[in-house]
């Protein structure tokens, strides 16, 4: 069984804030992922933006939602790493992971951790599928689902908490080879993750 809302809604670690843009901000960001589909599955990117200064929908939107993350999770954050999500039916889910600094590992085999992580949903997907999984302490036994509901922010550790997607049977992904990000344009599930650092991110690439 999923988590109800006031379930959901209980765990201090968590915020969730449904209906979060205001409808010309949430229908640019649409037109915005749906003009740019091909582009964005093509580049399966992250981008770096330091607030202020957008140069897409997307960039406004995280401007728009600075102040709300600030109020959820107080920070210092100088700037958001974000990316495109596209998966379908048939390759729904994403493997449990922690999300670090990928590029800085590599290069010091040292982790950096995002001050906090977020989820913006575009669309939705119906049943136990694609749900966001979190296990809100290393020796949680029963995770949290949050569905995807279109304009929710879902705001965590993500540096911290193991997270993931559940797949199209609503199964917890454990393997990585079973997840990837979709190369289809049908009958996708669309989700925007935002992480917030307290640093630039090594390699960052802004959107232009």
């Amino acid at each position: 069984m999923l988590k109800n809302e006031m379930d959901l809604r209980s765990y201090q670690s968590i915020s969730i804030l449904d209906n979060v843009l205001p409808d010309p901000i949430f229908e640019n960001v649409v037109k915005f992922i749906t003009n740019n589909k091909n582009e964005i599955i093509t580049n399966r990117t992250s981008y770096w933006y330091e607030f202020y200064d957008p140069k897409c929908p997307i960039e406004e939107m995280i401007d728009y939602l600075k102040l709300k993350v600030q109020e959820a999770f107080p920070n210092n954050s100088v700037g958001a790493e974000w990316w495109v999500q596209y998966k379908s039916k048939e390759d729904m889910g994403h493997v449990l992971h922690r999300d670090i600094d990928d590029k800085y590992y590599m290069k010091t085999r040292k982790v950096r951790r995002p001050i906090i992580g977020s989820v913006f949903y575009i669309g939705q997907e119906d049943g136990r599928a694609g749900n966001l999984v979190i296990y809100t302490s290393p020796f949680s036994k029963s995770p949290i689902y949050v569905p995807p509901e279109p304009n929710r922010l879902v705001l965590f550790d993500a540096g911290n908490f193991l997270h993931g997607v559940t797949d199209h049977s609503g199964k917890i992904i454990e393997e990585i080879s079973s997840s990837k990000n979709s190369s289809s344009t049908e009958n996708i599930r669309v989700s925007i993750p935002v992480n917030w650092w307290l640093e630039q991110i090594e390699g960052a690439i802004k959107y232009s």
